[in-house]
């Protein structure tokens, strides 16, 4: 089917769904809307897998950080407009608009996008040829996770997003109840560190990969995550925090895009969809255990301490990078074929 049907599939489903959402005058209606976007809407995957397609490694990060900066940037100016559009005309106007841009971007992929994808990195992983067609057909995700190196990421995005949902959840607690900050405050402090970390994505990311090769940049966005939400956590003041947002907006936008990059360079171009999407189902087991944890900590040792532990578990993060990815395949980088940017020659 390819790349480019699954994201018409994806775009048309939801555009269907919100038009129907916007209709709706039974209970039953606003649920089967629901059920129709949850089985659609998540087109990221297949968006990511299209780039990684069509683009080289030395700069899949830097199209991935525009791709990113731009649904910031929508997600950022949505709720203003539907605001408007809600006041204007209620709930059918806003869900109807986002059904014709739904239909728009459908339109461009049918007549921009290419339907073929290239042939290079089309065969499968040694891994699986080495465990021939019964573990690749039954267990295609579990085979991926067999080599070494897919497995080493695949547990630093593990602790990564552990680190990540733990923060995103006892931030807003830090804000309210430990700086007494109001909810509109909160609302603007992360609008700006979003805003932040779009233009990171967008504008920092290629000149940063001039200077540095992917994992010591990966490494070093650890570091600084690592260090400026351990500096968040003990934050005494409004000021002292905002002086912060900039240093967690460029570790977070660098890791974003580039961990991305990484994880489509350690396996075939055919795996790339499966591999991101065990990542997000990765990110989103994290995603379940966030609030829970940022819940549990804050009740039994204060506000501050789902940012302090998820410092701790960001360094934890940087250490097994360091360990299982850096030094563990900086020696065979030269015989392997590996170029001398750290991807696949």
């Amino acid at each position: 089917m390819g790349r480019r049907f699954v994201i018409l599939v994806a775009y048309a489903g939801a555009g269907a769904s919100y038009l129907l959402l916007g209709q709706s005058t039974t209970v039953t209606m606003v649920v089967v809307s629901r059920v129709l976007l949850g089985l659609t809407k998540h087109s990221m995957n297949a968006v990511k897998a299209y780039v990684a397609d069509h683009t080289t490694a030395s700069n899949r990060a830097v199209e991935l950080g525009r791709m990113a900066t731009a649904s910031a940037l929508g997600i950022m100016v949505g709720p203003a407009v539907g605001g408007m559009l809600f006041k204007a005309g209620s709930y059918p106007l806003p869900t109807a608009a986002a059904a014709l841009l739904y239909a728009i971007n459908s339109f461009v992929i049918v007549t921009r996008l290419q339907a073929q994808r290239p042939a290079a990195d089309s065969a499968p992983g040694p891994a699986l040829r080495k465990r021939g067609l019964s573990l690749q057909g039954l267990l295609p995700n579990v085979a991926i996770l067999t080599r070494p190196r897919v497995a080493a990421l695949m547990a630093v995005r593990a602790v990564l997003g552990l680190s990540v949902h733990l923060f995103r959840q006892g931030f807003s607690l830090l804000l309210i109840y430990r700086l007494n900050l109001s909810v509109q405050t909160n609302g603007l402090l992360l609008s700006l560190q979003g805003l932040l970390t779009s233009l990171v994505q967008g504008l920092a990311i290629r000149p940063l990969l001039r200077r540095f090769q992917e994992p010591p940049l990966i490494f070093r966005g650890l570091l600084l995550l690592s260090l400026t939400l351990a500096l968040l956590a003990a934050a005494p003041s409004l000021p002292f925090l905002v002086l912060l947002l900039p240093p967690l907006a460029l570790s977070t936008g660098v890791l974003r895009t580039t961990y991305t990059a990484l994880l489509t360079t350690s396996v075939a171009q055919t795996e790339v969809g499966q591999l991101l999407g065990l990542s997000d189902a990765i990110m989103s087991a994290c995603r379940v255990l966030g609030p829970s944890t940022a819940g549990l900590l804050s009740s039994q040792f204060g506000y501050h301490a789902p940012v302090a532990i998820s410092a701790i578990i960001a360094a934890i993060a940087a250490l097994l990078f360091h360990l299982l990815v850096v030094n563990r395949h900086r020696p065979a980088s030269a015989a392997s074929g590996i170029s001398s940017k750290g991807h696949l020659a």
